[in-house]
């Protein structure tokens, strides 16, 4: 027999690792208890308070709070000129904004920078240099892109949070369709 025990994914803007380090509690999703009692285990030197929650506790957190939905989209080009067109995606920066949703912030993981669009201003991220920009927009919504470092490949990551799962569902739909018709269109302009 196999049980399942597992920590939520590291969603936090920037701040996972700190978060996870130094937080007052540690949330573990698990149905049966002694998968969750392997993971306190693990914790057991974090200075955190230590949760375990189940799928109907989950719903309750949810319902309270909002659903948070993330996704994957990944575009695969090919040979030398695909991968310039994906570094070229990544450094022209596309989106400044999707239709009425406005862009808030941009970290730029590549130069250890995070710019408050609104205000103008930069601060340093202190985060390993990646190749990876991630926008967060004005109403909480966020996507990544990440290009690969070995092949002409970009993954695209989105975050949504709504008031119902539906709201989630179908507003994640619209944020990738939103993001990779710009990326699309991009990509057909710049050949």
């Amino acid at each position: 027999m196999s049980c399942v025990a597992s920590n939520p994914e590291f969603l936090s803007r920037g701040t996972a690792v700190k978060d996870t380090l130094y937080n007052s509690q540690i949330v573990i999703g698990v149905e049966e208890e002694a998968p969750g009692d392997v993971l306190k285990e693990v914790y057991q030197n974090f200075d955190a308070s230590i949760v375990l929650i189940n799928s109907e506790g989950l719903l309750e957190i949810f319902s309270k709070y909002g659903y948070c939905k993330v996704s994957l989209r990944s575009i695969i080009l090919k040979g030398k000129d695909g991968a310039e067109q994906i570094k070229k995606l990544v450094g022209a920066d596309p989106i400044s904004e999707l239709r009425e949703i406005a862009v808030t912030c941009i970290e730029d993981y590549q130069s250890s920078e995070r710019m408050n669009v609104k205000e103008g201003t930069i601060d340093f991220i202190p985060f390993p240099v990646l190749n990876v920009l991630k926008h967060h927009f004005e109403d909480g919504t966020w996507y990544t892109i990440r290009p690969s470092g070995t092949e002409p490949k970009a993954k695209f990551y989105f975050g949504v949070k709504k008031e119902s799962l539906i709201e989630s569902e179908t507003y994640l739909k619209k944020i990738e369709q939103l993001v990779m018709e710009r990326v699309n269109k991009f990509m057909t302009v710049s050949i």
